[in-house]
This record gives structure tokens, C-alpha cells and sequence, in this order.
């Protein structure tokens, strides 16, 4: 699970919602397909959770998996979405950090 928001900024002490993405085995996510996408998409976690909760699903597929590209794709997205701020007025975008928390055996590298 990754985490992000303007908590873990130093310079807001007012923190407006919390961003994540969980990653989680292809065979789990298949078969709770319908669930994820009530509960985790953006409009369905925000009705759900809150409005300030911005919540997000992302398959794990084993390299010899057909579907193995996914994974990779949606890690370097998920990379890219947390590690920068947002375009400044200049439209400059700057590196921050993020949460990483992991559960069990699986890891996104």
C-alpha cells in the first residue's frame, strides 16, 4: 500500500485528504472485482469513505502471467502520481516522498 497526501507535508498543518493505492494478488482481485470497484474506485471511495479519501485498486500479475505488463505499468503511473507535487504556477512539478506499508509476501519493486 502506498500513501499520500498533504499530511505528509510539513508545510500544511491543515491536511486535506489522504491518497492510497493498494496493490494486491490478481487471483484476490478478480474475485472481488465487483467489491473493489463499489468501494475503491475514486467516486466509489469517496462516497463510501469520505470525500476527502482518494482510494485505489492495483492488480499484482506474476511475470509469466499474460497480463505481467499491467503490473509494471500501473507501478511506474502509481510511481509517477506520488512522487511529484503538483505543477506549481510556474508548472513546475518538484520529488516528494510517500508511505509505502507492506502486507505479506508481495512486493512492487
Amino acid at each position: 500500500m502506498w500513501i499520500d497526501g498533504s499530511f505528509l507535508n510539513i508545510k500544511n498543518d491543515r491536511p486535506q485528504d489522504v491518497d492510497f493505492v493498494v496493490f494486491i494478488d490478481y487471483k484476490i482481485y478478480d474475485a472481488y472485482y465487483d467489491l473493489f470497484e463499489k468501494r475503491f474506485r475514486k467516486l466509489g471511495a469517496k462516497a463510501y469513505y469520505g470525500k476527502n479519501i482518494d482510494a485505489y485498486i492495483s492488480p499484482i500479475y506474476p511475470s509469466n502471467h499474460k497480463n505481467a505488463f499491467y503490473t509494471e505499468d500501473y507501478q511506474k503511473y502509481w510511481l509517477n502520481f506520488f512522487s511529484k507535487t503538483k505543477a506549481d504556477r510556474h508548472n513546475k512539478h518538484y520529488s516528494k516522498g510517500f508511505v509505502k506499508i507492506q502486507f505479506g509476501e508481495n512486493e512492487i519493486r
